[in-house]
């Protein structure tokens, strides 16, 4: 028996190293590559200067160093040169890495039910986080926190010009590259780039991943249709094993798909919520100027902060105190209070104040 044994062991071991080699035959070169990972190549712009690397084996490979000046990229160096298979439209595709200080960097928190519509709360929520308008500037976001007791999220927003995206792409274009995508480096550098700023970096990267899923599905296929040929031993017992497994599997998956619609419809809720939310509270824009409408001439605002439905206000006045009636009386601002103790200044002549403010949503939605 055990004789037996040994030579079916030694028989399906070479079986199984004849199919791998005839399999890896018949792979593409493409999905070989995929399985391997590949180098992607990199244009780090800074304010005069460029650099062309691939970025991704060992360490980083210099290949060529521009001068920037007057919106053109003039070769002034070659490092190790190298080919890169990945190319759009018979070019090669780079990625572009702006400098850090080209991009303003800020936090959201969000509730967790975000996620389910992450690009539309972003595009509602973008105009009080950050000071541009939308259609003004290339931005990307990403998770970087979830806090799963508090069913909170805190996600990275990272905005650039437009202008200043444009003018990096025409850089690459200048020296034959096609772009594939547009980074903001991070500060420290450990930190990681940011996410991709063009729009159509989610497509791409869904596309690969389903091309990395099916190729393991062709594995795996492949892989069990081998066994299922040449190991017919104890097949009886192997299929009574399996589907009691099978059974109690669909038992746990009836019950965990239970708990997710749940989930969902708490999900769905807490997003209609948000939503509403942001409705109902007045913008930035509408804070601002009633701020400049109310205060008088003789009063300096050095601080405006604004956290979630209350503002911060700090600055100076003639009269500290009687900015607290001013604000009352407004229809979007309400009990509003010192935080600190007021102060004066003797170079100015004026009250130091910390105000804090509740603001009021609209009525009637």
């Amino acid at each position: 028996m055990n004789l037996w044994l040994s030579r079916l062991r030694s028989l399906v071991a070479t079986a199984l190293r004849w199919w791998i080699g005839e399999l890896a035959g018949l792979v593409p070169g493409w999905l070989r590559q995929l399985v391997a990972g590949r180098r992607r190549l990199l244009l780090v712009v800074e304010d005069n200067r460029a650099t062309l690397t691939y970025e991704g084996g060992a360490r980083p490979a210099v290949l060529r160093r521009y001068a920037l000046a007057a919106g053109r990229l003039t070769e002034i160096d070659r490092g190790a040169m190298g080919t890169s298979r990945s190319t759009q439209n018979g070019r090669e595709a780079v990625v572009i890495r702006l400098p850090a200080e080209r991009g303003l960097r800020s936090e959201m928190v969000l509730p967790v039910a975000a996620l389910r519509n992450l690009d539309q709360v972003i595009a509602f929520e973008f105009e009080r986080y950050t000071p541009f308008r939308r259609e003004d500037v290339y931005f990307a976001s990403r998770v970087i926190a979830r806090d799963n007791a508090s069913r909170r999220l805190t996600v990275e927003l990272t905005s650039v010009s437009r202008t200043v995206v444009q003018e990096a792409m025409q850089l690459a274009q200048q020296i034959g590259l096609s772009v594939e995508a547009v980074e903001v480096a991070g500060v420290p550098p450990s930190i990681g780039a940011s996410a991709n700023l063009l729009p159509s970096h989610e497509l791409t990267a869904k596309k690969r991943i389903g091309d990395r899923a099916l190729a393991g599905m062709a594995v795996v296929a492949a892989t069990l249709a081998i066994a299922a040929a040449i190991i017919p031993v104890v097949q009886m017992t192997a299929r009574e094993t399996a589907l009691s497994r099978r059974v109690a599997d669909a038992k746990r998956q009836a019950e965990a798909s239970l708990q997710l619609q749940k989930e969902i419809d708490a999900e769905i809720r807490d997003g209609g919520l948000l939503v509403a939310r942001k409705h109902k509270m007045p913008t930035t824009t509408e804070l601002l100027s009633t701020m400049t409408r109310v205060l008088p001439d003789s009063s300096w605002i050095t601080a405006f902060e604004i956290n979630d439905s209350s503002v911060r206000i700090t600055g100076v006045a003639a009269s500290a105190t009687s900015l607290l009636g001013l604000l009352d009386q407004t229809p979007i601002f309400s009990d509003a209070s010192f935080r600190s103790p007021v102060t004066r200044d003797p170079r100015l002549d004026r009250e130091q104040f910390d105000i804090t403010a509740k603001i009021v949503p609209r009525a009637g939605n």
